[in-house]
């Protein structure tokens, strides 16, 4: 990811391919979720990338 500012000033930043994410909710809200993701063709995963 690269930064550009007014100024010109540049910093790159190397991010790590792969981070976890743990979220606790409501399991009736996933299986909505998970049920539109489905219809949409994609997964979970895919979403939050």
């Amino acid at each position: 990811m690269v930064y550009n500012m007014e100024n010109e000033w540049k910093q790159e930043v190397n991010m790590t391919k792969s981070a976890m994410i743990r979220a606790r909710m409501d399991p009736h809200l996933k299986e909505e979720a998970e049920s539109i993701l489905e219809e949409l063709g994609i997964s979970t995963t895919q979403a939050l990338t």
